[in-house]
């Protein structure tokens, strides 16, 4: 998506710490769900960017709102944000279990021969939590899905230990918030995964996207920059500016 969002703004894309591609986490023995956000805010400041429209999927749409409770952005679009249940609830240990086993599952698929993931029914198979219509991602997609699952260092030390993965309350927000649910979302299923957003951020704007599952910008791109130019059109009439 940054090339069709950067005909209209100036695009940074940020790597998690602990995850493939971003840099490595000095100890992830004692790391938690804040070294991320502790990560963007450095990447921030290395990239001189003192305020920017924050956009985040999943545990990213936390990042994004603990980012803007530090008083880092001048709106926030959030996609299927994490952090949405109560902490210790059925509810976030189902949701611990489904990654689990996405880790398992990825891990042994990236041993399947390539011709594996060149049949629809396998990847329908393998991509089904993540997206609605499994048939939207080609094989070399889905091998990129899965390797960056698979190869992400920090996500079995978050896994283990309940403390680590916690996800506090995001603190006050003041800046423009939009929370984008998806319609056919197959982790963050039902209103008890999505309450604690509902509650804590009343003033914020949440809706669904249709016809997408957990990560829609894998089905439907196109929504989603126009969700993204819309939320930050409507921001920056209140507050001006110029990074998303």
């Amino acid at each position: 998506m940054a090339g069709a969002l950067g005909q209209h703004r100036t695009v940074h894309v940020i790597a998690l710490d602990g995850h493939r591609t971003g840099e490595p986490i000095d100890d992830y023995a004692t790391m938690t769900s804040e070294s991320f956000v502790d990560g963007v805010l450095r990447d921030l400041d290395r990239l001189g960017v003192d305020t920017a429209h924050l956009v985040g999927n999943s545990l990213g749409g936390w990042i994004a709102l603990r980012v803007a409770a530090r008083g880092r952005a001048a709106s926030v679009t959030c996609f299927a944000p994490a952090g949405g249940w109560r902490e210790g609830s059925v509810v976030e240990r189902a949701i611990v279990a489904k990654f689990a086993a996405g880790y398992a599952i990825s891990r042994g698929a990236l041993r399947l021969v390539p011709s594996a993931l060149q049949r629809p029914r396998v990847r329908a198979a393998l991509m089904r939590t993540t997206v609605h219509r499994a048939q939207t991602i080609d094989a070399p997609t889905a091998r990129v899905i899965l390797e960056n699952f698979a190869r992400c260092p920090s996500l079995v030390p978050l896994l283990l230990r309940r403390h680590r993965r916690a996800l506090p309350d995001v603190g006050t927000v003041d800046v423009p918030v939009r929370i984008a649910w998806s319609e056919f979302d197959r982790i963050l299923r039902g209103e008890r995964s999505r309450q604690r957003y509902v509650d804590l951020l009343p003033e914020a704007e949440h809706f669904v996207l249709p016809g997408v599952g957990h990560v829609p910008m894998l089905e439907d791109p196109s929504l989603v920059v126009e969700t993204i130019l819309e939320a930050v059109t409507i921001a920056e009439l209140a507050v001006p500016a110029m990074t998303i």
